[in-house]
This record gives C-alpha cells, sequence and structure tokens, in this order.
C-alpha cells in the first residue's frame, strides 16, 4: 500500500472545516493532516473541532516560510496560503510520502466535469 495523505491548509476558521468532513462523510478512511501555522489564535479551538474527524493537526513556523520562500511579489504580505503549501511540500518528504493532497479548508463538494455537446457540465462525486 502507498504512504498516502491528505493535508487541508486552514487559518483562522476552527469550526468550519468543510474539507476535513467531506472527506469523512465520503467514507475517507486515511491519513488526513491539518495544517496550521504559529500564528493562528484559534488552533486550540481547532484541537476541539478536530477530534471527531481524527485529523492530526501539524503546526508550522510561518515566519520561517515567510523568510525562505520566494513570494513573486516585493510586498511583505503575510496572510497567504504559499506558507502552508511549502510546508506541506517539506512534510511530505519528511514522512516519506509517496503521494499527498494538498487542499484549502473550504471544499463543499468533489466534481468532474465533462463535455455535453457545446458545454460543460459537472457531476458531484460521492
Amino acid at each position: 500500500m502507498r504512504n498516502f495523505a491528505v493535508m487541508i491548509c486552514t487559518h483562522g476558521r476552527p469550526n468550519t472545516q468543510h474539507t476535513l468532513k467531506l472527506l469523512r462523510n465520503s467514507g475517507y478512511t486515511g491519513k488526513i493532516y491539518l495544517i496550521v501555522d504559529d500564528e493562528d489564535p484559534t488552533v486550540l479551538a481547532l484541537e476541539e473541532t478536530n477530534k471527531e474527524y481524527n485529523a492530526e493537526i501539524r503546526m508550522f513556523n510561518k515566519e520561517y516560510y515567510f523568510q525562505t520562500m520566494d513570494k513573486g511579489t516585493i510586498d511583505n504580505h503575510r496572510a497567504c496560503i504559499l506558507y502552508a503549501k511549502g510546508f506541506c511540500e517539506d512534510f511530505a518528504k519528511s514522512e516519506a510520502l509517496d503521494a499527498f493532497v494538498i487542499a484549502d479548508d473550504d471544499l463543499l463538494s468533489f466534481r468532474y466535469r465533462y463535455p455535453d455537446g457545446d458545454s460543460l457540465k459537472s457531476q458531484t462525486i460521492t
């Protein structure tokens, strides 16, 4: 079996973990990590919310990733998912994951798209 995990990047939304709930309610039983930065004041509430969904919380040093990543801009804007995604890449290597998904915390459904004549349709995946 492959070493696989889903990493959900989150900040400031401990009570609205839509992606986590969607995965568990869809029958996914694999590893899920909630990735949160050390500047998030809601991390304790996140731990409470997570108890029923069996995910592991991994906290990272946002300042480290802020200083070491190329932001592609001269602005010093810290409210950015880029730093969490950088941590996810490093974490996947440290855990020797064969494959992983990085997701935002606000996914409400999984859908696939397909052509239907001249239009593009979508269907919910359950």
